[in-house]
């Protein structure tokens, strides 16, 4: 395989691992959400006398920062307004030729043709491209560009291995979030949740008045919230 075809394959594999990751995030979320929900239902019942309220609320916070998904979310948010006149730092020349072409190819003053839909996607892309060049993320620079057919003039092995190595945290961070609690959740049937709960709680040191609190828990529906809204953490009020 050529160096081109090489970039080219590796960029498409990035490009389609960070949609996973950006699905899968969002459902981890959801599920982990949900699994606090069912916790924090659990809560009322805890026997007071197996471990004090304070440390079932420690034990509690950090378990909710276990996943990671807010620092994940963060890396994909990009700012609205991007001002350009900030001075460059030191860059490789043919970082500062693949940013210039980039984003010429989808600059907002040059959509004025272009289909709404159409339009808004390169705008998005232009703000990728340009806050991964203000942030010196150059593999992140490399894929905006990528998205509308550009690529580096001579593509070398210093770049190949640039776009490895990204691919390779990328696919790092997919099997985090596969191997958490909240995507294990999702994927539990109702009789697996209640195991799961049981040795979760057991694991933090907590017994239950009732060994029949899960199912009774379980058979309840979570709080509906709005879209991003965290359910309320009984355990962290008590602390």
């Amino acid at each position: 395989m050529t160096q081109r075809l090489q970039y080219s394959s590796l960029s498409s594999e990035i490009i389609a691992v960070k949609l996973k990751l950006e699905s899968l995030t969002r459902v981890v979320k959801d599920a982990d959400d949900d699994l606090r929900w069912y916790i924090n239902e659990l809560s009322k019942s805890f026997d007071k006398n197996t471990v004090s309220y304070q440390e079932i609320g420690k034990r509690a916070q950090a378990f909710n920062k276990s996943i990671g998904v807010d620092a994940l979310e963060s890396k994909n948010t990009l700012p609205e307004k991007i001002d350009l006149d900030t001075p460059e730092k030191a860059k490789p020349t043919w970082v500062k030729e693949l940013y210039r072409t980039g984003v010429r190819c989808c600059h907002p003053d040059r959509l004025v043709s272009h289909d709404i839909e159409v339009k808004k996607d390169l705008i998005e892309i232009y703000n990728e491209i340009v806050c991964a060049y203000k942030e010196n993320d150059t593999p992140t620079l490399m894929i905006g560009c990528f998205k509308v057919h550009v690529k580096p003039k001579d593509i070398d092995d210093e770049k190949i291995q640039i776009l490895k190595s990204e691919l390779s945290r990328l696919k790092s961070e997919l099997s985090t979030l596969i191997n958490s609690d909240g995507y294990k959740w999702s994927n539990l049937s109702k009789e697996d949740r209640h195991i799961f709960i049981k040795n979760y709680l057991r694991h933090l040191g907590v017994r239950l008045k009732s060994a029949d609190e899960i199912k009774e828990v379980l058979r309840r529906k979570p709080t509906k919230r709005n879209h991003n809204q965290r359910p309320v953490n009984r355990l962290k009020n008590r602390v």
